[in-house]
């Protein structure tokens, strides 16, 4: 996440929120009255205030500019939290189809993850590990016993990266870079445990 964070204070109105995000170089911004936080403003929420754009209505001194930012501001909050996964708030970003979280521990604003923040770490992580990359899905149930990482570690595999997250039907969705002389080793210890392999490539 990006911290500390630009924010937009709840009372602003439309001109002078124009100007911040012009000024910052912005395209969203937490909205905050006090320390909570109301949700998230975008640039294209303020260009949707009237049929023209912000800086026309500034030019026609239309009533627009004066509205407030809370009055933009959808009834649901999304967030996510400092301890989420970063595939939970890419999940709700392409679900609600929004570019940005604002980050929320016990009602407070830590930062923001937006989808440049996701695109960058993929990046990152995929040009500069290579080995084999694993996609799959854990047995029924929990994973005492049967720990992706500790099976990885019996193959002698080296882990480059690891994430798992809550899957449907009970079963823990596991994706993880690892680098080992022998991947089809690695492959059947998982097969072994229970696990179903959806994906294995070398990158």
């Amino acid at each position: 996440m990006t911290s500390p964070v630009l924010t937009i204070d709840a009372g602003m109105n439309c001109r002078d929120a124009w100007h911040f995000f012009k000024e910052n170089k912005l395209r969203r911004a937490p909205v905050l009255l006090g320390k909570k936080v109301l949700g998230m403003l975008t640039d294209r929420s303020l260009m949707m205030v009237q049929p023209w754009t912000v800086d026309e209505q500034e030019r026609r001194i239309a009533s627009g500019l004066e509205i407030r930012i809370d009055s933009l501001l959808t009834k649901k909050l999304l967030s996510v939290s400092p301890n989420d996964h970063l595939e939970r708030a890419a999940q709700i970003m392409l679900r609600e189809r929004v570019g940005g979280l604002p980050v929320i521990d016990g009602g407070e604003l830590k930062g923001i993850v937006t989808e440049s923040d996701i695109f960058k770490l993929f990046t990152r992580r995929t040009m500069t590990q290579h080995g084999h990359r694993l996609i799959m899905r854990g047995p029924i149930g929990p994973l005492s016993g049967m720990d992706p990482a500790q099976i990885a570690v019996e193959a002698k595999a080296t882990i480059l990266d690891l994430a798992i997250y809550p899957g449907d039907e009970g079963r823990t969705s596991v994706v993880m870079q690892v680098r080992t002389p022998n991947i089809q080793r690695l492959v059947d210890k998982y097969f072994a445990s229970g696990y179903e392999l959806s994906l294995v490539e070398e990158n």
